[in-house]
């Protein structure tokens, strides 16, 4: 199965991703850049919840760290 519109070798089955979120965007770099994405976003002001979830499949996040830039 292909995983983000093309990425088919894992390391152990594993996706690295470096998500980078501001006020207005979400960046996605898949494998320190293998694949990427950006997307627009209009959240409610004051927002600050995230989520992470799979379609068709299980989702095991192994470690997440968040900075404040």
């Amino acid at each position: 199965p292909a995983f983000f519109g093309g990425i088919q070798k894992l390391d152990r089955g594993r996706l690295k991703m470096l998500i980078i979120v501001d006020k207005s965007s979400i960046e996605t770099f898949v494998n320190d850049g293998e694949f990427t994405m950006t997307n627009l976003v209009f959240a409610e002001e004051g927002s600050r919840d995230w989520q992470i979830f799979s379609r068709g499949g299980k989702v095991k996040v192994v470690s997440v760290n968040i900075s404040e830039w």
